[in-house]
């Protein structure tokens, strides 16, 4: 499971409104925005635990894109590219990588009921 979310144990009001990739008054546009919340993975960790389910580490979005081997996949693709389109591509991968955009904001999770426990993404 990839979400936005948080670690911290203590249940948190996350509950918002977007509309446009902006935030937006909860009751404004109704209907047109979308209203999601924080994932608190502390607390689903602890739900699939419960459910006698297997859990990774919980990582950042960066940790495990890392892992996958975004950075050096991107090197390989890119030496076909333009210029212009290589720009794009790093553009692209700083957003899901930094922290001050996806890049820790965003958790990954993984439950499981089988005997394997060496994930590539969670090293």
């Amino acid at each position: 499971m990839i979400d936005y979310g948080y670690l911290r144990s203590d249940n948190q009001n996350t509950l918002q409104s977007v509309i446009k990739h902006k935030k937006n008054k909860l009751f404004n546009n109704l209907g047109k925005a979308d209203i999601s919340a924080h994932v608190n993975f502390s607390l689903l960790n602890e739900f699939f635990l419960k459910n006698n389910l297997k859990v990774s580490s919980i990582v950042t979005q960066k940790e495990f894109l890392k892992n996958m081997g975004i950075l050096e996949r991107a090197n390989v693709v890119a030496k076909k590219m333009r210029f212009s389109e290589q720009s794009d591509l790093y553009l692209r991968i700083k957003r899901l990588l930094s922290p001050r955009s996806m890049g820790d904001l965003f958790k990954v999770i993984l439950a499981y009921n089988f005997n394997k426990n060496n994930f590539v993404g969670f090293k």
